[in-house]
């Protein structure tokens, strides 16, 4: 089974050193929950240099996430692909980076040198683990420790691509989400650079602005970091920072992410606007809440066990990966749970509430239905829907388990053995 392997043959001192560098900064990343405006608690940057073997890196797993995205569509991608040319976002040439196709042999330099026709270009992928369950599971697989110090409430995991010869980041001097820390693994083949400055001293230098187009001018002022493929570098919250990428390269990006749990409320309460039982003027809406006898402390409870356990399915991924082919099966088919990611349940009233790696899924309870769910999450070795069908042994037909089992393979979380 494919889901076993590793993206990055990534040396486990380097994550060792690196979990633990960020965990001497527990204060900043668990406890602290200050506000944007207030004064930041900077985390020092980190370089681990040779932390991964760079050749071990596969280049077939970016060109099927471009195939997931190309089957997508680009109106499904938008403002999560970008195309910048000659140091400009040019959407023109979106279309042909999304959509051309591989020549026979090209590996992903060749490729991309084809398609730019010679100019100095970048390619910009965030989300990148709702396209591919190889980067997924490398995100989960890295940072896991972190995550469950935030919480799932408030963790969150993005993965970002960066490839190109663009020279300068084309967004220039800039500084991230104040709630962010991004860890870079360069795979190559050229060496990159990364330049950051602290608030203050970069406002010395460049004024109120927020960002800087011409790192020329101010460039020498920063602390600068030589990035080399099969490095590490961690680049912390708040620190204004600019890449320099001379010559085609590859970097993957994870962002790890600690929203405020006041941030968190925020966010729940204006999911309302979505919800039915708050749609219409304020009479219908008081009488469809005095009739259904719901609180504004039930919905957000609710709420929130939904938000954690989404997140807890989909390990604090941002965005939810689906399969995008199911196979044909049949009753002998041999199946295995995923080791990564767990079916969360949530039984209430008449309703089960069912998380699959970020995908919820709204069940009538029974207890049929129950025992099924819980047998299938916690099953161990690998399975076919005829032993399921004898396991059970009441209420469900095998068209009816088949009917599960081919759902829950599209959400990812059964796989073939």
């Amino acid at each position: 089974m494919r889901k076993n392997t590793s993206l990055l043959d990534t040396k486990v001192e380097s994550l060792r050193e690196l979990i633990n560098h960020i965990d001497a900064h527990k204060d900043i990343y668990v406890d602290t929950n200050y506000e944007q405006g207030e004064l930041p608690i900077l985390m020092e940057p980190k370089l681990i240099s040779h932390a991964f073997t760079a050749d071990s890196f596969n280049e077939e797993v970016i060109f099927s996430l471009l195939a997931r995205i190309k089957q997508a569509g680009k109106q499904s991608v938008a403002s999560l692909f970008r195309v910048y040319i000659e140091g400009k976002a040019n959407q023109d040439e979106e279309t042909a980076f999304m959509y051309s196709e591989r020549h026979d042999g090209e590996n992903l330099a060749e490729y991309y040198e084809r398609i730019s026709k010679g100019k100095k270009f970048g390619v910009v992928i965030n989300g990148a683990e709702q396209w591919s369950d190889d980067f997924s599971r490398f995100a989960v697989r890295s940072f896991s420790p972190i995550v469950e110090k935030m919480g799932y409430d408030c963790a969150s995991l993005e993965v970002t691509l960066f490839i190109g010869n663009y020279g300068y980041t084309p967004f220039g001097i800039h500084v991230d989400d104040p709630y962010t820390q991004v860890v870079h693994f360069h795979m190559g083949p050229s060496a990159k650079s990364m330049t950051l400055f602290e608030p203050e001293h970069f406002h010395q230098l460049n004024g109120p602005s927020q960002n800087c187009y011409n790192p020329d001018d101010i460039i020498e002022h920063g602390e600068t970091f030589e990035i080399k493929p099969g490095d590490i570098f961690l680049l912390p919250a708040h620190y204004y920072h600019v890449g320099n990428t001379k010559e085609f390269s590859i970097g993957v990006a994870v962002s790890i992410s600690k929203n405020p749990k006041n941030l968190v409320t925020q966010n729940l309460l204006r999911d309302a606007i979505y919800d039915k039982r708050f749609a219409g003027d304020f009479e219908t809406v008081k009488s469809n809440l005095e009739q259904s006898q719901i609180t504004l402390a039930d919905w957000l409870t609710e709420r929130h066990e939904d938000h954690y356990l989404k997140n807890k399915s989909q390990r604090a991924l941002r965005y939810a990966y689906t399969e995008p082919d199911i196979p044909d099966f049949d009753s002998e088919t041999r199946f295995i749970m995923d080791p990564d990611f767990k079916m969360e349940i949530i039984e209430a009233e008449d309703k089960i509430r069912l998380f699959c790696r970020g995908n919820k899924l709204k069940l009538t309870s029974n207890e049929l239905v129950g025992d099924f769910l819980t047998t299938l999450s916690l099953k161990e070795g690998d399975f076919n829907i005829d032993e399921m069908y004898e396991e059970i042994n009441q209420g469900f037909s095998q068209d009816d388990l088949a009917y599960f089992i081919s759902m829950f393979y599209s959400f990812g979380v059964i796989h073939l053995k």
